[in-house]
């Protein structure tokens, strides 16, 4: 939040979307053999309720995350942190990339964005402008800097996040 509040101006920030803790906490509470794979739509429903406490709390106003320009997710995998950015995801080319500092690991980026995507398609068909199905989201590659130490990872998804944020226009 202190990032976002000393690197973008009100406007930006109305753009931006970042999830904390929580929306991994709510949706990947799995067991491993649920995690590795892509949720099964029931199960993507119950996800997607679980997150609903972050995007439709009842003492304040919801938040429509198809009508933002970025969406972050800071996900941490066995031990590691990673960055999940989501990219124009109310248009009809919306897109997503993972910024991973050690991209010689699994750390199941694959099943991440499935899981992902399925909350994304649920509530995709909870908003009354929206079309019933969520368009194709197209998975980006990246080639993000890599972490030399063994703990390096937390540092480096703050820096993958001021970098957006710095370019952020």
């Amino acid at each position: 939040a202190f990032l976002e509040r000393d690197l973008l101006s009100p406007e930006q920030r109305e753009r931006l979307f970042v999830f904390d803790g929580r929306f991994q906490r709510l949706t990947f509470s799995l067991s491993e053999a649920l995690y590795d794979s892509a949720p099964t739509p029931a199960l993507a429903r119950v996800m997607h309720a679980r997150v609903a406490s972050i995007t439709k709390p009842q003492h304040r106003q919801s938040i429509d995350i198809f009508s933002k320009d970025i969406v972050l997710w800071p996900i941490c995998r066995s031990g590691h942190w990673f960055l999940v950015v989501g990219l124009n995801l109310g248009t009809r080319e919306p897109a997503f990339f993972t910024l991973n500092s050690i991209m010689k690991s699994n750390y199941g980026e694959g099943a991440i964005l499935e899981h992902i995507k399925a909350y994304l398609a649920v509530e995709y068909g909870t908003l009354p402008r929206q079309g019933s199905q969520l368009p194709h989201i197209r998975s980006l590659s990246s080639s993000p800097p890599q972490q030399i130490g063994v703990f390096d990872c937390g540092g480096f998804v703050l820096g993958f996040a001021e970098a957006i944020f710095r370019r952020f226009d």
